[in-house]
């Protein structure tokens, strides 16, 4: 009985603690070197578009890569329509069932990137079945 009574103030101290940590600040906040500018914390680990990796999409992911850039926030639906206008019908196809999978939740940026990833599994896919027929 005694040892519940014990728990129990252990318990509203950690508790109490806690929550004196997070009014003011808590540990992380002096733990965490600041941002040197609005942008520092933007674009953590991602690596810029490479077209030429693209393999048959290079094109197309050209076309988004340039709008991105122009447009800031450009959704995957945007980038779909723009590549069906500039006739890359099969590109817009792939994001748009990227797009449907993705439940409507996709960049601009993030197509880019899927289409990079699929025209270089394309091409080495490609190159694979290339050399198993020779």
């Amino acid at each position: 009985m005694i040892w519940l009574t014990v728990l129990s103030y252990a318990a509203l101290g950690l508790f109490v603690f806690w929550l004196i940590t997070l009014l003011l600040g808590g540990d992380n906040a002096r733990r965490r070197p600041p941002l040197q500018g609005p942008a520092a914390g933007r674009g953590m680990g991602h690596c810029p578009a490479d077209p030429p990796r693209a393999g048959r999409f290079d094109e197309a992911v050209k076309v988004i890569v340039q709008a991105a850039n122009d447009q800031r926030g450009m959704h995957a639906k945007q980038a779909v329509d723009l590549l069906r206008l500039r006739g890359h019908s099969e590109a817009a196809e792939l994001v748009e069932l990227r797009l449907r999978y993705a439940q409507g939740h996709l960049s601009a940026r993030q197509a880019v990137h899927f289409l990079t990833a699929e025209g270089a599994w394309r091409a080495s896919a490609g190159s694979t079945s290339q050399e198993s027929n020779a």
